[in-house]
């Protein structure tokens, strides 16, 4: 189960750096327009997205924590954030 699901989390990160490179680089796609089409479409795509890319990393990572000052945080969540903080 745990590989399945570390399948699908690489395939979401890999789908969100091809989208990202199609925005980059002004390409279009059709997730660009039925986007275009759902209002705040852009704030729910990248809710889903992202939600989904931490959901998985922090499974794959059977929920490991770091403690910062004694706040336990996921180490997928984490990872996540430094991710769209780098994008």
């Amino acid at each position: 189960m745990n590989r399945v699901v570390l399948y699908l989390t690489i395939s979401v990160f890999i789908f969100i750096l091809w989208v990202i490179y199609l925005a980059n680089t002004g390409q279009s796609s059709a997730f660009f327009e039925l986007v275009k089409m759902v209002p705040y479409g852009d704030k729910f795509g990248h809710i889903l997205l992202f939600g989904f890319l931490t959901l998985g990393i922090n499974i794959s990572t059977k929920y490991k924590v770091v403690r910062i000052k004694n706040i336990p945080i996921f180490i997928g969540t984490i990872s996540d954030f430094i991710f769209v903080l780098i994008e």
